[in-house]
């Protein structure tokens, strides 16, 4: 090749480059949020398509989408005819945080749980007390009384 030819190529190439870098750095396209897989699969469900799990996902799976189990008081039957019983309805979750997951999935687990009221309360708290990035990963059991300062405080 001669040495006008090689110029030519390296010139091409480092125009092809210059286009496609500034094609990417300035594109405007959003950034999407990594979904859990338990997310995957409901959203994969919801749009048609059959998930098939493997056994060693499908406990992680199952333990993910379980319903929460609900605690109900007992209520003692010798009360007063004039005082009513007030039933207090608590549900109780294991939250299994897994590495790489956000506080965002976090919340989110913890919403479908009934565990916490408010995503964005939840997400306010860990970010005042910088508490984002200390999120241990591991099962926690957790119940809808306990406050978000306690449910912090298990989890980081």
């Amino acid at each position: 090749m001669s040495q006008s030819g090689l110029r030519g190529l390296a010139s091409g190439i480092l125009i092809t480059t210059v286009i496609c870098g500034s094609a990417l750095y300035f594109d405007e396209a959003p950034v999407s949020e990594s979904l859990s897989s338990a997310e995957m699969i409901i959203e994969l469900e919801n749009i048609g398509y059959s998930v098939k799990i493997e056994k060693e996902d499908s406990v992680e799976q199952e333990e993910l989408i379980e319903e929460p189990v609900v605690e109900t008081p007992e209520i003692e039957e010798d009360l007063p005819d004039n005082v009513q019983a007030e039933t207090v309805t608590v549900y109780t979750m294991v939250l299994t945080v897994t590495s790489g997951m956000t506080s965002t999935n976090v919340a989110h687990q913890l919403m479908q749980g009934h565990i916490i009221t408010s995503e964005e309360e939840f997400l306010d708290y860990i970010q005042t007390t910088n508490r984002s990035q200390s999120i241990r990963t591991g099962e926690f059991i957790l119940r809808s009384d306990m406050s978000i300062q306690e449910i912090a405080e298990i989890i980081s």
